[in-house]
């Protein structure tokens, strides 16, 4: 890890944020540490960088570096979602579908499968197709 992004990351910077978490998530550069790596994926993910927002549901969901939390996984989920991110929409339709952290919706699943499968996600387009 570059002196650099760590004093980028401690003066506001989203991207460096979202860089030194991964260095923290995956022991880039310094010993890896997933609260850490949670603690920095926050701080960029609320000043609405999209892959720290999607990170950031990701540790929610699976409990890295932090308690799950399904409700908190869908909040971030959205953010990214709406900003484009196919993955984040992929899961937040799956969220609806299963009732992950919020209750089952088909029309919101189908919206969420509809706008990841505009981006071109092949599991999108074929869960739209069955």
């Amino acid at each position: 890890m570059h002196n650099k992004t760590l004093k980028d990351a401690k003066n506001g910077n989203p991207e460096a944020q979202y860089e030194l978490a991964k260095c923290y998530y995956y022991g880039i550069g310094i010993e890896g540490d997933d609260s850490e790596a949670v603690k920095w994926f926050q701080k960029a993910a609320e000043q609405g960088h999209v892959e720290a927002q999607y990170e950031l549901a990701k540790c929610y969901y699976h409990g890295i570096g932090i308690e799950g939390d399904d409700s908190e996984a869908v909040k971030w989920f959205q953010k990214a979602a709406e900003q484009g991110h196919a993955e984040a929409q992929l899961d937040l339709a799956r969220c609806y579908f299963y009732g992950i952290g919020v209750e089952e919706d088909d029309a919101e699943m189908v919206k969420w499968y509809q706008k990841a499968a505009e981006g071109g996600d092949a599991e999108a387009q074929y869960k739209l197709a069955k």
